[in-house]
């Protein structure tokens, strides 16, 4: 098999890696929606399980530490439902603050999420543990 020149030394690779999977410290940043946000349904293990909700890639950006910038945070919004024989809108709080801080409030009873694609926000990130690593977490929006 071919040698293939990869222009990088393993402990530099692995040093570059460990520091984009550190998390941003808390504060305030400007986000951008990076994706078409993915239908999702909660864990088995959830208190509500299989409930539909939105998975949001958002991702830092026009920060003065540039080595901030481009970092993923990644933000779930419940979505209604039929649980237990009954319509719950419960957790729509998420989608409408984060829709609203988009500046692109939906209309009706549907949402284009397409149409939040490259849209910019402020938000409040926090760190906090999940599975014995360090992540970012929305606090709130602005």
């Amino acid at each position: 098999m071919p040698e293939i020149d990869l222009g990088v030394d393993f402990a530099t690779a692995e040093a570059e890696v460990e520091l984009s999977r550190k998390p941003a410290p808390a504060g305030d940043y400007e986000l951008i929606v990076s994706a078409n946000p993915e239908k999702q349904t909660t864990k088995e293990t959830s208190k509500k399980p299989n409930r539909p909700m939105l998975s949001w890639q958002l991702k830092i950006v026009n920060n003065s530490d540039s080595s901030l910038n481009g970092k993923m945070v990644f933000y779930n919004t419940p979505l209604p439902w039929q649980f237990e024989g009954k319509f719950d809108t419960s957790g729509i709080n998420f989608l409408v603050d984060l829709t609203k801080s988009l500046g692109k409030e939906w209309s009706g009873g549907r949402i284009a999420t397409e149409d939040y694609i490259s849209t910019t926000c402020r938000a409040k990130l926090k760190v906090t543990e999940h599975n014995g690593k360090q992540r970012n977490e929305v606090e709130k929006f602005y």
